[in-house]
């Protein structure tokens, strides 16, 4: 009975201690070298920003702890006795949950701290298919909310295939 509570809580922590390490190191190679590459920032405010991300989402391992108070009371209150198999399921299920939760709050975050970096201006952004020809250019309006919506989603569909693949799926 007790086992199946500590089996489920180890687990839980243990996926999502290696999960925060192994998103932060992953997403630190790739936001500071996008950084420096794409958007020509300065090598040490992108190592700076890197840094202070992978920190954010090291620390957001302590929200696993709401979870896991909840899951011991209702498992007192209902006096629910669960076998080692629904533990481990539960534990997988605390832990998926987690990632998706982090995976969304760093997204966020990126969203918040690369837009200015863009064009943030809501100016016109021009694209030309053709650099020769003054005929064929294109604009199309990028406002910064729409630059923060795209990163938005590219950082949370990066940071949630990073999330699942560490944890095996």
């Amino acid at each position: 009975m007790f086992i199946s509570i500590y089996l489920s809580i180890y687990l839980s922590i243990y996926l999502s201690i290696y999960l925060c390490f192994s998103l932060s190191v992953c997403l630190f190679l790739f936001f500071s070298l996008s950084l420096y590459i794409y958007h020509s920032v300065h090598i040490y405010l992108s190592i700076y920003l890197s840094i202070y991300l992978s920190i954010y989402l090291s620390l957001s391992i302590f929200n696993l702890f709401h979870y896991v108070h909840l899951y011991l009371y209702i498992y007192r209150s209902l006096n629910i006795y669960l076998p080692i198999y629904e533990s481990i399921y539960l534990g997988f299920l605390i832990s998926i949950y987690l990632s998706i939760y982090l995976s969304i709050s760093v997204s966020y975050y990126l969203s918040i701290y690369l837009s200015p970096s863009l064009d943030g201006t809501g100016r016109s952004v021009s694209l030309r298919k053709d650099r020769f020809s003054e005929r064929h250019a294109n604009t199309f309006p990028i406002t910064k909310q729409s630059q923060s919506g795209y990163l938005f989603l590219f950082s949370f569909s990066l940071s949630l295939s990073l999330s699942l693949t560490s944890l095996g799926l």
